[in-house]
C-alpha cells in the first residue's frame, strides 16, 4: 500500500498502445500500463470493459499504473514468502491468507516496475 500514488477510473478508450506498450496519459503525464490479468496469462478485460480502475505505483522516482479488474480495500495483512511455489512467477512477492480462508497474491511492485519499463 506504501507504493500506491493513487487510484483512477478510466474509459478504456483512453488507454493508447505506443510501439507495443500500452499507455495512458494522465494529466498529460504519459504513464506505462501493465494489465496485470494479461501479464499473469489470466486473459484480459480489456476490450469488454467500458472502464476500467489504474492502480498507480512509484517505486524510488518510477511511475506505472496497474489495470486492475477490481478494488477490494485494504487491510493490514502478514505476508508469507512461497518460495520454490512462486519462483517462476514474475511480479508476485508472496502471498497472505485472509480471515475468510481466502488466498491473497502479493504484488512485488519494483519487479512490476522494471517489467514495465523495459516494454516501453
Amino acid at each position: 500500500l506504501s507504493s500506491v500514488v493513487e487510484v483512477v477510473e478510466v474509459e478504456t478508450e483512453e488507454i493508447k498502445t505506443v510501439k507495443g506498450a500500452i499507455v495512458l496519459n494522465l494529466r498529460d503525464n504519459v504513464i506505462s500500463l501493465i494489465n496485470l490479468k494479461s501479464e499473469l496469462k489470466l486473459g484480459s478485460d480489456l476490450d469488454k470493459a467500458k472502464k476500467i480502475y489504474i492502480v498507480i505505483v512509484g517505486y524510488a522516482e518510477k511511475r506505472i499504473g496497474i489495470i486492475v479488474t477490481r478494488l477490494v480495500g485494504k487491510q493490514e495483512i502478514v505476508i508469507k514468502t512461497m518460495g520454490k511455489y512462486l519462483d517462476n512467477t514474475k511480479g508476485i512477492s508472496g502471498a497472505t491468507i485472509l480471515g475468510s480462508g481466502e488466498i491473497i497474491l502479493i504484488l512485488d511492485i519494483s519487479v512490476l516496475i522494471r517489467m514495465a519499463i523495459r516494454k516501453s
